[in-house]
């Protein structure tokens, strides 16, 4: 304010009865200041609280201050989530049908995340209105680390071949829940708020599929703790959820390896997705991101990638038309057809998450990273040289070769490999022709260095010795890494055949060469 201010009290309430007005019986504390200068503020306050039991607690913070003439910014009223050790205790809501299939009844699923099994005699239920229906009036114990559902009617059973009928608790009048978003809040006998989900429908949930909780411990408001069920019921009521024990997976252990943006008029626009681990991953929950659309790698509950294995994400059937070996009933089934699919010719960023949500996998393509040597790109994929290698990199990337312009669900017609790992570098393949026809147009210099953390410089000399290419001036690089040759010089014109020797030189951070390496490799040609 502007002037000094004395006599300021800031009082702390316990709302017990949850009406935001601070009542002189609700008082916990009494922090008093003397005076305050103008342009003073008071940046943390901490207040010690007595055990009140875990669940979810309302307080209230008012300032009063007699001299004060603005008092309507004086009062902040906060909800507050006591946990116990373990994380969030006692009853919450962990699954949710708000959009069922005819004649399913809507239902909601309760989870006690404590260790006591708590009587829910009088237990309350509502929803955005605020009207409060009685769960029960009748002594009815939900166990410990076990499951209880709210369901308008015995209908739920015909759906669900695997429910615990025994925990089922018949609410005809449970509030109805709005498909587009609703507010759910339990309340315990002495109504206190229990547990309180405002779920919107892009959290997930969509007709015939439930809305199930990720984590017990994750927050109930927040949106990434809850997503759409992958069960093979599409909901577990009174069954774990189907995200309980998902795997997390690491950086590509899937990855997108071809990518068809500018097809032949009248040809679909396709993604394809590779395995290049040596183990099998399980695709439910897994989705593809393209712009705002979001596109589910599989839609069976079981769905498994094996090593080596691929999945074609295309926006219409006739990539069947394109390319006719895809309607082989084994590489069918890999197809995901999805209209919604349009990729932008000038480059966007694909994106592929597990279950989890975590990123697995992203490449930000752009336009300028075909072929060169291709006035028109148009009817051509582009295709990834080697599937380990760095996604999001122009050099990792190249335009098909193959006579159809890609090549979904195969091998891609210019992918390299270099498995030399016995020198500090090597080239492979050595010779190499790059003549554009798809077979070792590209060579993969791989280097090992002593050093952890260096810079590299990379160079190609002809036989005289006179420096013919510029690979890497001062690139960052670890102890060990990779380096694409096209076999062009820095003119961008195609080399003479010909012996070239590779030169790299790591150079610490005073500029200092401290290691170099050399090796030859043949640029060839067909006879």
């Amino acid at each position: 304010g502007l002037n000094t201010a004395t006599n300021i009290s800031l009082k702390i309430y316990k709302d017990v009865n949850r009406d935001s007005i601070a009542q002189v019986s609700e008082l916990l504390t009494t922090f008093t200041y003397a005076s305050m200068n103008s342009g003073d503020s008071v940046y943390a306050i901490y207040v010690t609280l007595p055990d009140t039991g875990v669940g979810i607690k309302q307080y209230i913070g008012k300032v009063e201050f007699a001299a004060d003439l603005d008092t309507t910014n004086n009062k902040r009223v906060a909800n507050v989530n006591v946990s116990s050790s373990g994380g969030i205790a006692g009853v919450i809501i962990n699954e949710i049908m708000y959009h069922p299939v005819t004649p399913e009844p809507e239902w909601i699923e309760l989870y006690n995340n404590s260790d006591n099994d708590l009587n829910l005699k009088n237990w309350k239920i509502s929803d955005a209105t605020g009207t409060q229906v009685t769960i029960t009036t009748s002594d009815r114990f939900i166990v410990h680390r076990d499951y209880i559902v709210l369901s308008k009617s015995n209908l739920i059973l015909q759906n669900h071949p695997l429910i615990d009928s025994n925990k089922i608790i018949y609410v005809s009048s449970l509030p109805s829940l709005n498909d587009d978003g609703d507010d759910i809040t339990i309340f315990n006998s002495n109504n206190s708020q229990a547990d309180r989900v405002t779920y919107n429908s892009h959290w997930g949930g969509i007709t015939g599929y439930s809305l199930e909780r990720k984590a017990f411990n994750g927050l109930s408001q927040d949106s990434t703790n809850w997503a759409a069920s992958v069960d093979c019921e599409k909901s577990s009521p009174t069954r774990a959820n189907s995200f309980a024990n998902a795997i997390s997976y690491s950086p590509m252990d899937l990855v997108v390896n071809e990518i068809m943006s500018s097809p032949l008029t009248g040809n679909a626009e396709y993604v394809e997705i590779y395995n290049p681990r040596n183990f099998t991953v399980d695709l439910k929950g897994w989705r593809f991101n393209e712009s705002s659309n979001f596109v589910h790698l599989s839609d069976s509950c079981n769905a498994m990638l094996e090593p080596g294995g691929y999945i074609v994400i295309a926006s219409d059937t006739t990539i069947f038309t394109r390319f006719p070996y895809l309607t082989d009933p084994a590489l069918k089934k890999r197809i995901v057809i999805n209209t919604s699919l349009s990729l932008s010719n000038d480059g966007e960023t694909l994106s592929l998450f597990d279950i989890n949500n975590n990123l697995i996998d992203q490449v930000s393509y752009l336009a300028n990273w075909k072929n060169p040597n291709l006035s028109d790109a148009t009817g051509y994929s582009l295709e990834k040289i080697n599937p380990l290698l760095q996604s999001n990199n122009k050099t990792s990337w190249s335009s098909s070769a193959a006579t159809l312009g890609g090549t979904p669900m195969k091998v891609n017609s210019i992918f390299t490999n270099n498995t030399t790992t016995t020198t500090s570098i090597s080239v492979a393949p050595n010779p190499f022709s790059p003549d554009g026809d798809g077979f070792e147009d590209f060579t993969i210099i791989k280097y090992k260095l002593k050093t952890n953390i260096a810079q590299i410089r990379a160079k190609i000399y002809d036989i005289k010795g006179r420096l013919v290419r510029d690979l890497a001036n001062n690139q960052i690089s670890g102890s060990d890494g990779t380096i694409i040759f096209d076999g062009l010089d820095n003119a961008k014109q195609k080399l003479r055949i010909g012996i070239y020797i590779v030169f790299i030189e790591a150079v610490d951070q005073n500029g200092g060469v401290v290691e170099t390496a050399k090796t030859s490799v043949v640029v060839a040609a067909k006879l």
